[in-house]
């Protein structure tokens, strides 16, 4: 500090005096004490702003604690862990949580599902509590089929398949065993989708692709062997322009009968199921909006609500057929591709390469709304309902997506719970699907076309049966 000096201090006339040396300390330790001052608030600030980030970390560090012992409760197993030794008992709760769980074993086939969990104790009743309920191949290659894409619940239990190619429906048992079929070359010449009523009588609505006209006829009783249909057991045949009819679809209480029609936007048709009549239609908007369906191939039906798979805008779009509204849709998200902006111009590529893309699947076309992860699609071709259950099966995504729909439909906020994701048998492109009680069938591989010279590709259907989570799969064999 400077060196006290006497101080002059000046008098009220203006002149100066000297002032004395016990003034002088007295202001220098008033300044001394505003620095003091100065530092010690400076010093509080500092320690205001340290007390707010340690309570921040604390707040975090709790909600982190919290969080792990709603983990630890939620993913405690009794009845292993009194067993385990103490390293297990330490490993880290995230191999105990569901996402781990569901990405390990979920996908993994019943036998790789089975070993996976066997070299872990710690997954075991994990596997065992996540296949419950779960879907497993309990049948493959059911029937032989030169194309077929149609399955559909028989309501006396099994399936009844569309063979395209012999003008023939195949009836099918729950466990898969053949129990005849309806010849119906006079009647239909290429079946496709089919409706059934549930009535006495059998009756069934039927598509006829290559005519592209809808028939409804009278199958009858006779489900333990061949049948002939005949001219007589066609009840009526509607006069409509049908272009590309794909899927049919019947309300919940059999009045109305909802069918696809693709060429290649495609919309909704909803029918009197009595004679055909139009009631109406949705799925083409005017606009460039989410109700524009882009080739359809499936669809769905539960309580107001239609699902769609809309298989070249990637999603699975939700309608209320009662008032063809659009809802909401499934899917990721991306630009909408209106067929609008489609050219005729062999100078511009065409966005979907139709025959390349069907006929051998390494055909690509950019698309932000193809996606490989859960809920995501790729093509999706199959769609069927089953209490609060959705099940889509994927034309090049080659896997069949079971997901538990929102309690609330129309709360868009909430999206659908992937439950399980079943990898196609063989890595085959899948077609449609449908369920039977607790069933699932599913047609595949879907080819199309087949080249000359060569022998057909054959299409056939795979059956899927719950697993009850105490099946063992095949030993790994020995070193």
């Amino acid at each position: 500090r400077p060196c006290k000096m006497p101080v002059l201090m000046g008098d009220d006339d203006g002149s100066w005096r000297r002032g004395s040396t016990e003034e002088g300390q007295l202001e220098e330790q008033l300044e001394d004490m505003r620095f003091d001052r100065d530092c010690a608030r400076a010093t509080i600030a500092e320690q205001d702003k340290r007390i707010l980030m340690l309570e921040e970390q604390l707040a975090e560090a709790r909600k982190a604690l919290d969080a792990h012992d709603d983990a630890d409760r939620l993913y405690a197993i009794p009845s292993i862990q009194d067993t385990l030794s103490d390293d297990v008992k330490e490993t880290h709760h995230a191999l105990l949580s569901d996402d781990v769980v569901f990405l390990l074993l979920s996908r993994l086939a019943l036998s790789d599902g089975t070993g996976a969990a066997a070299a872990c104790k710690i997954w075991q009743s994990q596997w065992k509590r996540r296949c419950a309920g779960m879907l497993r191949l309990a049948r493959h290659r059911v029937g032989t089929f030169e194309f077929c894409q149609h399955v559909v619940a028989n309501p006396g239990g099994g399936v009844i398949v569309s063979d395209y190619h012999k003008s023939r429906l195949m009836v099918f048992s729950p466990e898969g065993e053949s129990l005849g079929a309806f010849q119906s070359p006079r009647i239909i010449w290429t079946p496709g989708a089919v409706a059934l009523l549930g009535d006495e009588s059998n009756t069934a609505w039927v598509l006829d692709e290559d005519r592209e006209r809808l028939i409804c006829v009278r199958l009858g009783d006779a489900m333990g062997g061949d049948k002939i249909l005949t001219p007589s057991d066609r009840i009526v045949s509607p006069v409509m322009d049908y272009k590309c009819p794909k899927a049919l679809a019947l309300s919940p209480g059999g009045e109305f009968l909802l069918a696809i029609v693709n060429d290649w936007v495609g919309e909704v048709l909803v029918l009197n199921s009595r004679d055909g009549t139009l009631v109406s239609r949705f799925g083409e908007e005017e606009d460039d909006t989410f109700g524009n369906l882009h080739s359809p191939c499936s669809l769905a039906v539960q309580d107001d609500y239609c699902f769609v798979a809309d298989t070249y805008n990637q999603r699975v779009s939700v309608f209320n057929w009662r008032s063809q509204t659009w809802v909401r849709c499934f899917g990721r998200r991306g630009a909408f591709l209106h067929h609008r902006t489609w050219t005729s111009d062999p100078e511009i590529p065409h966005p979907y390469w139709f025959d390349s893309e069907m006929s051998n699947g390494d055909a690509e076309y950019e698309d932000e709304r193809k996606g490989t992860g859960p809920g995501e699609f790729i093509e999706p071709v199959g769609v069927a309902v089953h209490g609060n259950t959705l099940y889509v099966s994927e034309l090049v995504g080659r896997r069949i997506q079971v997901m538990r729909l929102p309690e609330n439909i129309l709360d868009l906020s909430s999206e659908p719970q992937v439950l399980q994701i079943i990898p196609a048998p063989g890595g085959q492109r899948l077609g449609g699907l449908c369920v039977d009680g607790e069933r699932l069938w599913c047609a595949g591989p879907l080819s199309i076309y087949t080249e000359l010279g060569k022998p057909p590709k054959y299409t056939y259907v795979s059956l899927f049966s719950p697993f009850s989570g105490d099946e063992q799969g095949p030993r790994p064999r020995a070193a």
